[in-house]
């Protein structure tokens, strides 16, 4: 289901967008600070989150919103196909998101917040900067802290119970066209309410994922071998003149290549457009990844679902029909 080509192209539009977010990340880090972060690696991130941590927001927000169109069209498409129902194309799965757009984006977001707001006014805000710090005010606050441990205890929760649902609320939207709230009851409920059923669903999506993309990594590592190998030997043959420069980056793993200058604007040219289409090759790889895990959600969730509600596997909700849209009348 996860190499479906329907949802491995919105996969690999969502992988290009996630790097597209990481570069704005880099972009407003190195704008506000002398250091110089470039290539976009990885292994510079803890950097960049230690000396300006909200220099990550604006990427954040951006790889959320292309994970509320594209992970929400891709949640759609293997809904449909999982509860039996014809498969949709990705501009109709990318409608439904468009449609729920923001209670895809919204709904991970609110327990977040509300950890923040209650975290800043209630234990920051009140009790650090008022309670406990006031002269005589102090001793109240000492004797109310019982309280601000609760808040705490609160807060904890709030988070583990993200943590365990958050695999869940994508597909209660998809599936069942909750609201942001309801999605997250509805995660909470199946995530809480049956643990070791998840926790063993997960486990096997988890086994089976790394399985498929061990032995894809494996497939992708090799035919770049194969196809820098032959192409290499013929352009040594012809006697083309470094032919390194333009498979420079025929490798799936390893640091990105140093372009020396071309003075043959031809070869200039033909590296970059071969280095876009290895790009494309290798952004498959986590496209899978991406694919299968929204995909695996899905699936855990209908099952949770039927356990849970006693509800079908096959009970999915369509939009009403109207010119162009998807589906048949709803349910």
């Amino acid at each position: 289901m996860a190499i479906r080509p329907s949802r491995m192209s919105l996969a690999l539009l969502l992988v290009l967008w996630c790097h597209a977010a990481c570069g704005l990340t880099w972009v407003v880090a190195s704008s506000v600070s002398s250091s110089t972060y470039s290539g976009f690696r990885l292994d510079t991130l803890p950097g960049v989150w230690r000396e300006h941590p909200w220099s990550v927001v604006p990427g954040v927000v951006v790889m959320l919103l292309g994970a509320a169109m594209l992970g929400g069209a891709i949640v759609r498409s293997a809904a449909v196909e999982a509860t039996g129902h014809e498969p949709i194309s990705p501009p109709q799965a990318l409608r439904f998101a468009a449609q729920h757009w923001f209670t895809f984006f919204f709904t991970p977001v609110l327990p977040l917040l509300v950890v923040a707001v209650l975290g800043v006014v209630l234990l920051s805000g009140l009790s650090g900067g008022l309670l406990l710090r006031l002269p005589w005010v102090q001793i109240v606050g000492a004797v109310l802290f019982g309280g601000v441990l609760l808040v705490g205890v609160l807060l904890t929760l709030i988070l583990i119970a993200l943590v365990a649902g958050a695999a869940l609320i994508y597909p209660a939207v998809a599936i069942d066209r909750a609201d942001a709230l309801d999605a997250l009851s509805r995660a909470y409920n199946y995530a809480l309410g049956r643990p070791w059923q998840l926790l063993f669903y997960g486990l096997v999506a988890a086994v089976y994922g790394i399985l498929t993309l061990g032995f894809l990594t494996v497939v992708a590592a090799l035919t770049l071998a194969i196809v820098r190998g032959f192409v290499s030997s013929g352009l040594a043959v012809t006697g083309f003149p470094h032919p390194e420069r333009v498979l420079a980056g025929l490798r799936l793993a390893g640091p990105a290549p140093v372009m020396e200058s071309e003075p043959n604007v031809s070869a200039s040219v033909t590296a970059v457009i071969v280095g876009i289409w290895v790009y494309l090759f290798k952004a498959l790889l986590p496209s899978y990844a991406f694919s299968f895990l929204l995909c695996s959600q899905t699936q855990m969730y209908l099952l949770l679902r039927r356990h849970a509600d006693g509800t079908e596997l096959d009970e999915l909700f369509e939009p009403e029909a109207t010119s162009g849209d998807e589906g048949d009348p709803s349910t």
